[in-house]
């Protein structure tokens, strides 16, 4: 849904990664639920796959450290706003009004 979302707003590689991510971040925690922590080899010959292997484990593997350093939600307030505000790459898409 999120990758959805973005996809009119932001680069192709982007609304990939945030698409895929989920069977990326598998990688770090499933196998110890039974599961196959290397599903994501299966997308091995995209060229975004080195892309969305790096974001989760520079980004996304940190968000689930209580003790890491953050920012809060109002601090990305205005980049969120910028970025739907701006016209879409898409033009099947329209640009947000108001």
């Amino acid at each position: 849904m999120a990758a959805a979302i973005l996809r009119p707003y932001v680069r192709p590689e982007v609304s990939w990664i945030v698409a895929h991510h989920g069977l990326f971040q598998n990688y770090y925690y499933v196998h110890h639920l039974g599961g196959d922590r290397h599903a994501r080899d299966r997308l091995r010959d995209h060229p975004w796959f080195d892309a969305c292997v790096h974001f989760c484990a520079a980004w996304d593997q940190c968000s689930f450290d209580p003790d890491y350093s953050h920012e809060s939600l109002e601090y990305f307030e205005p980049l969120v706003r910028r970025t739907f505000s701006r016209t879409p790459h898409d033009p099947r898409y329209p640009a947000a009004s108001g």
